[in-house]
């Protein structure tokens, strides 16, 4: 009789796992075949669909502490996706209703790339499911947010009716208002536990005008909720391994409920973006131009292509000799579907993975009322030369255009009014620019950006 041929994994999960460094080896299949009948074998336990999403969201948290202390977020990620691509792989070759059941809970908790697999799977393979496994659909009662005032961080909370059944869960996020954060605590439980830390924390609030509390819509908490799961969560924060996925099952079914864009997870992004980026080693030069000016102001940098958009929000301001302000906001110019970068993506969403190709364009916003809108168009990308500190200022045109004007449309009526003696706003803009140091339009001093993006905060 012939040996039967083992299927192997999925190429799009194989391909992510390859950045945990390792490659699944033969002899894991026994292994693998273990940890599988113990996953069908709690989930079957369950009586109802809350406790299956709890244990699988638990079972998720268990691998993503797995890596050794020294392990990258990167990494930690990947051996996820390695492993539950195996899981469901070993899934698929069972039969019988809990086997269908694990694989439609894959499809819809945990990473992004194993949902698209299990959800092929499922399709391929319908079934009479268990009841454990059969979607209920989450009804938000009450929502609520408190904390200090200013950046003393927040702690938010919900409580929803699944399926028959009420559970709540709480998270405690730390504000940074030029890098928004993390969770850095993370609970789920019943109802009753969480209205009694809503009740803590209003009494809490009462007691000083520094600190705050306000019940939340939906649209408000899922506001809060996207933030903090795009964003990195604190490492080895309380409760956030093994309550992660659960809470980000349930911002995603409250996005579907109000026909917002679908939640993304720090982990999946941080692997798509690995796929998307071309590694470091290449120099990518830009020129970046103040939108709306005439004649055009800009400057022709070169700076690494695996600049964090952070990093890159800190160096800009640089450029035109503003002060670092708020977090900007970045749009991808030509992108299908949402453009913008939200906040929580910044610190490791890479410049070479939104643009790459010479022509690829990005906007940043700057100020608080993104008065300045700056165009970054990628225009070569070329090999590093080691005789060279990057990032660096090599062109350019016409002074900085100062902060405190209103956007492009103050500049030009300060430059109209300047250049027009005969102006009714002459002499009254004659001496706002001497006051902003404004006193030569056309001067470029790129020494002067060069040392300034030295400077800056990385």
């Amino acid at each position: 009789m012939s040996r039967r041929r083992r299927r192997q994994p999925h190429r799009t999960a194989t391909r992510r796992a390859r950045a945990s460094g390792t490659r699944p080896r033969p002899e894991a299949g026994h292994m693998v075949a273990t940890i599988t009948t113990g996953l069908l074998s709690r989930l079957g336990a369950c009586p109802h669909r809350l406790d299956a999403e709890t244990e699988m969201a638990s079972f998720l948290g268990i691998l993503e502490t797995c890596p050794s202390a020294g392990a990258s977020d990167l990494q930690r990620a990947a051996l996820v996706v390695a492993v539950m691509a195996l899981v469901i792989h070993e899934t698929s070759r069972r039969s019988g209703d809990s086997a269908t059941g694990l694989l439609r809970m894959a499809a819809e908790i945990g990473p992004e790339a194993i949902r698209r697999e299990a959800e092929e799977l499922v399709a391929r393979h319908p079934g009479p499911a268990p009841e454990w496994s059969r979607p209920a659909t989450p009804k938000l009662l009450r929502a609520w947010r408190f904390g200090q005032r200013g950046t003393g961080g927040r702690t938010i909370g919900a409580v929803f009716s699944y399926g028959g059944h009420e559970h709540g869960l709480r998270g405690s996020i730390d504000d940074d208002l030029f890098a928004p954060q993390g969770f850095h605590e993370l609970w789920c439980g019943s109802a009753a536990e969480a209205d009694a830390d809503r009740d803590r924390g209003r009494a809490w609030a009462a007691d000083t005008q520094l600190r705050y509390y306000e019940d939340l819509d939906a649209a408000g908490i899922l506001g809060d909720l996207r933030q903090a799961l795009e964003a990195r969560p604190a490492p080895h924060g309380e409760g956030v391994a093994t309550h992660l996925h659960l809470v980000r099952l349930r911002a995603r079914q409250l996005a579907g409920l109000l026909g917002h864009d679908d939640v993304e997870l720090y982990a999946d992004n941080l692997l798509s973006d690995f796929v998307r980026h071309p590694g470091p080693g290449r120099v990518f030069r830009v020129r970046v131009e103040v939108a709306g000016t005439d004649p055009v102001i800009w400057r022709r940098l070169e700076l690494a292509g695996d600049v964090s958009l952070l990093e890159l929000n800190r160096l800009l301001p640089a450029v035109f000799e503003w002060e670092e302000g708020l977090c900007g906001q970045f749009d991808q110019v030509g992108a299908t579907g949402p453009a913008g970068v939200r906040p929580g993506r910044l610190a490791y969403t890479r410049l070479s993975s939104l643009i790459g190709e010479p022509g690829e364009r990005l906007r940043w916003f700057h100020g608080v009322f993104r008065e300045w809108e700056v165009l970054i168009t990628l225009e070569a990308v070329h090999p590093p030369d080691p005789a060279v500190s990057y990032p660096r200022c090599t062109d350019g045109h016409r002074a900085s255009p100062p902060e405190g004007l209103d956007g492009s449309d103050g500049l030009q009526h300060l430059l109209t009014a300047l250049g027009d003696p005969d102006h009714p706003d002459h002499h009254g803009q004659l001496e706002q620019a001497a006051a902003l140091g404004f006193t030569a339009p056309d001067r470029f001093l790129p020494d002067s950006i060069d040392r300034l993006l030295r400077q800056a905060p990385r």
